[in-house]
């Protein structure tokens, strides 16, 4: 049985990046479910309904783990992404990650995938780290 996925993510003033960083993970999220800090004063909300029913404006407590809980509690797939608003999913890795939660133990609870950040037009202001952003939809997660 392949598993499910539900991208997830909490934004604020993206409207810059926003269309181009969700086209690129349309494919590969059964559902989308986003979360505006209500002080965002951009055009994000607008542009996240093109997207998703499941937008929900959030009070910013000054918590990010709050702001995160208050969009994980909407999510029902198998899986959850959780990108940053302004992460990419590069061409072909969509692919690696449907690959990684259809075959992964069922004793794995989260995958740490690497982001890898490039500022400007120069390589030489890059660098890639491991994060925590896939993981199962499970309570106490």
């Amino acid at each position: 049985m392949f598993k499910s996925l539900s991208l997830a993510m909490i934004l604020k003033n993206e409207e810059e990046t926003l269309r181009g960083v969700l086209d690129s993970y349309k494919a590969i999220a059964d559902e989308i479910i986003l979360g505006v800090d209500d002080s965002s004063n951009d055009k994000t909300y607008e542009i996240a309904k093109e997207y998703t029913e499941q937008v929900f404006y959030f009070k910013w407590e000054d918590d990010f783990s709050k702001a995160r809980n208050l969009v994980l509690e909407k999510c029902t797939k198998d899986w959850c992404l959780f990108p940053d608003g302004h992460e990419y999913l590069r061409e072909g890795d969509g692919e690696k990650i449907k690959e990684i939660i259809n075959n992964v133990p069922d004793n794995v609870k989260a995958v740490s995938l690497p982001i890898h950040f490039t500022e400007g037009e120069s390589d030489i202001q890059s660098f890639s780290f491991p994060r925590p952003i896939l993981f199962r939809n499970h309570v106490g997660i």
